[in-house]
């Protein structure tokens, strides 16, 4: 199946992408590769409204159109863990839409309150990657950061990086760790 609005997240087990059929994956490339379809029958949400499809961590992570996050094995394809947005959005009033794994945490995009109309872009989330729990939003990236819509966010090995309409905002994980401690 194709890739369904860019979703593909390449792992060092295979590459894998959502479809209107969920997730699927190519898993151990070259000779012998095999085609996965990630199902879980216990995950509560499906996976074909999945708005967010990353590696990171070793894991494969999806966030789904309820904020809940998946936890997959990207070599089995089986869900290990599922996040629901009762531990970092209890309220259920965020918008989070878009979702990077780097430095023991997640870190989410946040539009608004559940996309009400054209919410305005609130900030960045950062959730435990090892409890699902909320750690606190980043200090100092608020509605005006972005210059319009923030539609992205990524991990590398230094820094969590947002694009914006005339550059990027790098966040410093370490900074953060020290500044939201407590939350």
């Amino acid at each position: 199946m194709p890739p369904k609005d860019g979703l593909i997240a390449v792992t060092p087990a295979g590459v894998w992408y959502g479809s209107a059929a969920g997730i699927s994956g190519e898993v151990r490339a070259g000779i012998g590769a095999e085609s996965v379809t990630v199902h879980d029958p216990g995950y509560p949400y499906s996976l074909a409204s999945t708005s967010s499809l990353v590696y990171g961590t070793g894991l494969r992570w999806a966030l789904t159109g309820d904020e809940s996050i998946a936890m997959i094995d990207p070599a089995t394809g089986r869900v290990a863990r599922v996040y629901t947005y009762r531990s970092y959005d209890p309220a259920y009033d965020g918008g989070l839409d878009f979702l990077a794994v780097g430095h023991g945490s997640l870190w989410f995009l946040d539009d608004g309150a559940l996309k009400v109309g054209a919410a305005p872009f609130r900030g960045v989330l950062r959730v435990s990657a090892a409890t699902g729990l909320r750690l606190g939003p980043v200090p100092g990236i608020g509605p005006a950061a972005c210059g319009g819509p923030c539609t992205q966010i990524y991990a590398t090995r230094s820094a969590i990086w947002v694009p914006t309409a005339t550059g990027l905002i790098r966040i410093d994980p370490a900074l953060v760790a020290r500044r939201t401690a407590g939350n």
